[in-house]
């Protein structure tokens, strides 16, 4: 599942769970608030929260494969020449927002990522 947020920034932060990120156990699931609305993510799928309508329900898709055939499906396409769903740049911008929100957390301050790490 895939999630794009936009911060007040302008800046957009995609939040991935894979399949290593697992919703069992006591985890219970995970809720992304948002300006729109709300997503509650669960083991059994998610629930969408518009802040102007009603909740409905959003299923996982249903594959014949598991999550890990998949993903080594996805990376023999990619050895073979096709592109991958990241790039180093993409992969630059996310470790970015990490470390500035390291960086916030200590300081107390708001860093500006384009001040901090350039043109991302």
């Amino acid at each position: 599942m895939t999630g794009l947020l936009t911060l007040v920034a302008g800046h957009h932060v995609t939040v991935l769970q894979t399949c290593e990120a697992k919703l069992g156990g006591s985890m219970g699931g995970f809720t992304l608030y948002g300006e729109k609305g709300n997503l509650r993510a669960t083991a059994q799928g998610c629930t969408v929260y518009p802040s102007d309508g009603e909740p409905f329900a959003i299923a996982y898709p249903e594959s014949p494969h598991s999550e890990y055939a998949l993903e080594m499906a996805a990376f023999a396409r990619y050895i073979a020449g096709e592109s991958g769903p990241t790039d180093a740049a993409s992969e630059r911008r996310s470790l970015a927002v990490v470390e500035a929100g390291y960086e916030s957390a200590r300081t107390g301050k708001t860093v500006v990522l384009r001040e901090r790490f350039g043109m991302l």
